[in-house]
């Protein structure tokens, strides 16, 4: 294990320096090693994101919401389900994009269960139910990541994205939906721990 400790220390450096492409192979070999840091999948995650594998991507924060389970880690395979979906409606895979957006919408309405204030999950839960021409409760799941972000303005928290590490641990939790809503939430205005989009 002390080896891949090793190279996960290395890939989470190279995160940091976001030079994803070592990263990510960094985090290959230390998956080779370490089995049960549902951390490692959900870092490796966002940063197969980065490089636009939204496939791979889904898988590694699948396996971290194997692993935990919160309604942080489901939003984040929500969210990553959506960007899948969106690849394969540019690919003109409209099938693959329906059974990607389903999953998608499954895990972010998982995450909203898990918590339901956690205004992320509702910006996922929302993009996909509008891929999935649901329009009716999409808007309903959007009008509540409004309300939510709202909420959290009228508390007065910040808006700043919180920074990988400065928590402890990783601190990288995805958990957020596309866009500027996205990028406002905190972990105090959610109830998730660490929030960070990629866009």
């Amino acid at each position: 294990k002390t080896h891949g400790d090793a190279n996960a220390n290395l890939a989470e450096s190279y995160r940091q320096t976001e030079d994803y492409p070592k990263a990510n192979a960094q985090y290959g070999v230390a998956a080779e090693y370490v089995k049960d840091d549902p951390e490692l999948y959900s870092s490796w995650g966002y940063c197969l994101g980065k490089e636009n594998k939204w496939d791979k991507a889904s898988e590694r924060l699948d396996t971290a919401a194997d692993m935990r389970g919160d309604a942080t880690d489901y939003s984040n395979v929500g969210w990553a389900r959506n960007r899948a979906a969106e690849e394969d409606l540019k690919a003109g895979r409209q099938a693959d994009a329906a059974v990607k957006l389903g999953k998608g919408r499954d895990a972010s309405k998982k995450a909203t269960e898990l918590n339901p204030n956690l205004a992320s999950a509702y910006v996922n839960l929302g993009t996909a139910l509008n891929g999935l021409n649901d329009y009716e409760n999409a808007s309903g799941a959007l009008r509540r990541a409004v309300q939510l972000r709202d909420r959290c303005r009228t508390r007065d928290v910040s808006t700043q994205l919180v920074k990988p590490g400065s928590h402890g641990g990783t601190g990288l939790r995805l958990g957020a939906g596309a866009g500027p809503l996205g990028e406002t939430l905190r972990s105090r205005c959610g109830g998730s721990r660490s929030v960070r989009s990629l866009d």
